[in-house]
């Protein structure tokens, strides 16, 4: 699909300029591609940008799914984590598991989000128990804990 258009493109600028074969510019043209992917990483700097992110994820599930989103200092993704799959009412979540996580993966900046699939957004008193505990937990080891969003 989209790499074999591509490469298509470039192909005869890849022979003009470089005069590179064309099995290696393919191979040129897909290495520039994943690195391309692999630089833009997602500004998750809002809620709101949170939930655009993860909703196309998790807002439809039938049952619920946990993720911790993990971030540099810019608040730039470094990792989506699936941290729990539960079922219709609930899903166990470890918080050390999310520290581990955090630590890891070098975040300094950590938001956490589920999802309920009654499509009602009010937190239970469950999800402000561990909103709670996630911050503390955060504060302790110098993570900025960003939020706790739900997506229904």
């Amino acid at each position: 699909g989209f790499m074999f258009l591509l490469a298509s493109l470039v192909q005869n600028v890849w022979r003009s300029v470089c005069g590179v074969i064309c099995g290696k510019g393919l191979s040129l043209c897909c290495l520039l591609y994943f690195f391309t992917i692999r630089s833009e990483r997602p500004d998750l700097s809002s809620s709101l940008a949170i939930y655009n992110f993860l909703h196309p994820i998790i807002g439809n599930l039938d049952h619920e799914q946990a993720h911790l989103l993990l971030m540099n200092q810019n608040f730039k993704l470094i990792k989506d984590v699936k941290i729990s799959e539960g079922g219709l009412t609930e899903t166990a979540v470890d918080i050390r598991m999310i520290i581990r996580e955090a630590t890891l993966n070098n975040a300094t900046i950590i938001a956490f989000a589920h999802n309920h699939p009654s499509n009602c957004p009010t937190p239970s008193k469950a999800d402000d128990f561990l909103t709670q505990q996630i911050a503390k937990a955060c504060e302790l080891m110098r993570l900025f804990f960003m939020d706790h969003v739900i997506s229904s």
